[in-house]
């Protein structure tokens, strides 16, 4: 039986499939104006309003198309209880439910460790995890291969932390307590394994947007001090100090070295939210149509993006309703997947993607990992888990 979640999941599949037609300056307003004539509910209270609404953003997709190049597209709407078991994930990963990090043949058990690891990540000598503890703050621990572990930060900011390309560093804004609230204290380069801070700064009052880590140079959004809602892109070379702004008023939303392509969000008025190289590299690149939509990382072979929809709040919790895939050459859309959920994913390999899944509503509510391939396919990859983070926790990997 269809639940109401996967419902709006195959109404947005459908609709989708008759916008990606419509191009130019109607597309925006067209989606926006279809989102608000679907709404979100059980069908059992809300069929009629459903179907009428669906119905009018269809006709009203009919009437906004203009002329533009098709895509060939897979869409997909999973029923991730009744998908086939898949294999383990060919990441390293952590078993949370065995308090292990399996590596290959190595497992290094996190046996004891207090809080919920929510965040792995593969470095020289061992690993990282990002803790969330009962307190609600959130911690770094290095765990060795050889099963020794400590915290190297107390304080971590929520915003992503980076890893050099090399694995012997890692960036993350360190956080501090003032009058009982958590305030951003500075932006520090760790040494790994040792946890040895080499540099630290502080960028303005608001923790800087960290969007790669390459062996020297990171690329980072710096909040003015006068303007917390415009930051500008800079490189920072912290063994000198350097900095460089390459770009004004924009979000580096996501950003790759070895595609040396940024998905950035400029933050003058225009609509030119868009994929683009990294400068000094030119080129037209191509724009995200969906100002709401938002990008994720690249494939292993540089080929693909994933991304999401609107993450907006949904009767089960803050959440998109569905994953993309996109070509990174042109951003043509190759895929989406149907789903209701605060949206996370990373590439296992050059076609497949590990993603986060939820079905069920209330106490009955499960998140599932799932790899999903271009063709369409999707298996589960470990047990459901009632926490956000899941049972299976793949290594993030690098940009």
């Amino acid at each position: 039986m269809m639940d109401g979640y996967t419902g709006v999941g195959m109404a947005w599949m459908l609709l989708e499939r008759v916008l990606s037609g419509v191009t130019g300056p109607c597309r925006a307003p067209a989606i926006r104006l279809a989102r608000r004539l679907i709404t979100i509910g059980p069908p059992a209270r809300r069929g009629g309003l459903r179907l009428a609404g669906l119905m009018g953003a269809l006709a009203l997709a009919a009437s906004v198309l203009s002329a533009g190049p098709a895509h060939a597209m897979v869409w997909v709407s999973p029923d991730v209880a009744r998908l086939p078991a898949g294999t383990l994930p060919q990441l390293p990963y952590l078993n949370w439910s065995t308090r292990r990090i399996v590596d290959g043949s190595r497992q290094v058990s996190i046996s004891g460790i207090q809080g919920r690891a929510v965040e792995l990540h593969k470095v020289d000598g061992g690993y990282l995890l990002r803790r969330q503890l009962s307190d609600g703050s959130n911690d770094l621990v290095f765990v060795s291969t050889t099963r020794t572990r400590k915290a190297i930060v107390k304080l971590l900011s929520t915003r992503p932390i980076r890893v050099s390309m090399d694995g012997g560093k890692v960036v993350l804004n360190r956080m501090r307590i003032q009058d009982g609230a958590y305030r951003y204290a500075d932006s520090a380069v760790l040494a790994l394994p040792s946890g040895r801070v080499l540099y630290a700064r502080t960028f303005g009052t608001e923790a800087p947007g960290l969007a790669l880590y390459g062996l020297h140079r990171v690329l980072i959004g710096a909040f003015d001090e006068t303007d917390a809602q415009r930051p500008d892109l800079i490189w920072w070379t912290p063994a000198t100090g350097h900095t460089e702004t390459i770009q004004d008023s924009a979000y580096a939303e996501a950003a790759d070295l070895s595609a040396w392509q940024w998905a950035i969000r400029p933050q003058d008025g225009a609509n030119t939210y868009g994929v683009r190289p990294i400068p000094p590299a030119s080129g037209a690149g191509w724009p995200v149509s969906q100002e709401d939509w938002n990008i994720g990382s690249w494939s292993t072979d540089d080929a693909l993006l994933w991304g999401n929809n609107e993450v907006t709040d949904h009767e089960e919790g803050v959440g998109s309703s569905n994953y993309l895939v996109f070509r990174a050459s042109d951003g043509a859309r190759l895929l989406s997947i149907a789903n209701v959920v605060l949206p996370w994913a990373t590439w296992e390999s050059a076609g497949a993607l590990l993603l986060r899944a939820g079905y069920g509503s209330g106490s009955g509510r499960r998140y599932q990992l799932l790899r999903c391939r271009l063709s369409g396919a999707c298996s589960r990859v470990g047990p459901a888990s009632m926490s956000l983070a899941g049972v299976i926790i793949p290594a993030t990997r690098r940009a």
